[in-house]
């Protein structure tokens, strides 16, 4: 008893010290995350179906940074920045699926759309919209142009849609897209004017030039020699008939038809 009453008292600096060591850590763990250093300072969209829907984009997602209250998560910070809550958004007013949040630090957040985002303008009952590889609608083109370098569809029957219809089969939007970039490299003195779709017709397509006369081609045929037949005909066979040309025909492999007016 004698020698516990006689022990030195305890200094106040080493019973507090591993405590105020560890609410320094934490307050300077606190003091960084909550700093100017994280907040975001730019919102990136790549791969957006159109410039207009990359300011849209980026919009929508710097609404969802506004402080809305005192709350622990603020949202224009990069840290807890909420990827799921920005895709919801997006998503509500653009059918874009697959959208990628990459956080760079330290404040920067870049937004990746998926390369099949969009691959023709749809044109139907008096609306056009951007459809993306899989047919589906993604976007209402209200007075923005569209993109450039696009392939445009029109359809035969003019049909009443909504954003997220599937408006054409996988295989002939693939087929579209390779029509388009095709056509521009080797047929690139007869412009396209449009594409004129009708499932009741698949898989025949019927592309149409800026001059008049068009090419029916098949879905289902290898495009390269379907377009190279078409540079044959134009260049060899109807090479001085051209203005009285109204179609071509290259469905059938080598049995090529055409037609003069």
């Amino acid at each position: 008893m004698t020698r516990a009453y006689n022990q030195p008292p305890t200094s106040w600096w080493r019973a507090w010290r591993w405590r105020l060591l560890t609410l320094t850590v934490v307050a300077a763990g606190l003091a960084t995350l909550y700093s100017p250093l994280f907040t975001i300072k730019n919102v990136i969209v790549d791969n957006a179906p159109s410039y207009q829907t990359e300011q849209r984009i980026t919009a929508i997602v710097e609404s969802l940074m506004q402080p809305k209250g005192i709350t622990l998560l603020p949202q224009s910070n990069l840290i807890f920045f909420s990827a799921a809550a920005g895709k919801q958004a997006v998503t509500r007013e653009f059918y874009i699926q697959g959208l990628e949040f990459k956080r760079q630090w330290p404040n920067i957040l870049r937004i990746t759309a998926p390369q099949d985002t969009v691959v023709a303008l749809w044109k139907a009952d008096r609306v056009s919209y951007l459809v993306n590889g899989h047919g589906t609608l993604v976007q209402e083109l209200a007075d923005e142009p569209p993109p450039a370098n696009l392939i445009a569809v029109t359809e035969a029957k003019p049909l009443t849609h909504q954003l997220g219809d599937q408006v054409a089969p996988e295989l002939t939007m693939q087929f579209l897209k390779n029509l388009g970039l095709t056509w521009s490299q080797q047929l690139m003195k007869y412009p396209l004017a449009y594409v004129s779709f009708d499932p009741a017709a698949l898989p025949t397509l019927q592309a149409t030039t800026q001059t008049g006369w068009y090419v029916l081609v098949s879905v289902e045929q290898d495009l390269s020699t379907q377009v190279e037949a078409t540079r044959r005909l134009l260049e060899e066979k109807i090479k001085d008939d051209q203005t009285k040309l109204e179609y071509i025909d290259v469905r059938f492999g080598s049995r090529l038809y055409y037609k003069l007016r």
